[in-house]
């Protein structure tokens, strides 16, 4: 059996790298973004499945949230986790709906294992979680659009595959 993908988007170099190097490690490939537009270049790019995106919420240029909505128009079976150190108003300010699976940094790396596998092992996609809430709190999609593609950082590709 090939190895899951997940996308890990977060505009914090320590915390993407001590991701991308532990999820690696664990047997994922991981396909690493510093900002909205490189998570979805990557996800455009990328020619296997994306079976999970760990995204930060609160990133500099655009939320966490914005950018899984605009992915899962690409790849609508992906799931998502998202993952914040911000007190939970910001979160909802930023558009992350409660439903949503969610880690609080700090966590340890056996707590975002679990988690992973939890949503692996589930059969309801992040599209049938997220809800689409064009108005309040959330952009049309061209402004989204224009927005992360105005957002510019790097991004890469590892794996148990190299």
């Amino acid at each position: 059996m090939m190895p899951y993908t997940i996308l890990v988007l977060d505009d914090e170099e320590s915390v993407r790298s001590y991701l991308e190097t532990a999820l690696t490690g664990a047997g994922y490939t991981v396909l690493a973004a510093a900002s909205g537009s490189i998570a979805v270049q990557l996800c455009a790019q990328f020619e296997g499945p994306i079976h999970l995106i760990i995204a930060d919420v609160v990133l500099r240029s655009i939320s966490g949230p914005d950018v899984v909505k605009y992915v899962l128009t690409m790849r609508p079976d992906t799931k998502a986790l998202f993952m914040s150190g911000h007190p939970r108003e910001v979160l909802i300010e930023q558009g992350l709906p409660e439903e949503m699976p969610f880690l609080a940094k700090p966590f340890a790396f056996k707590e975002l294992e679990g988690r992973i596998q939890e949503l692996l092992r589930s059969s309801t996609p992040a599209s049938g979680r997220l809800v689409r809430q064009e108005g309040a709190g959330s952009e049309p999609s061209k402004s989204l659009f224009a927005r992360l593609h105005a957002d510019s950082r790097g991004g890469r590709t590892t794996g148990t595959d190299k």
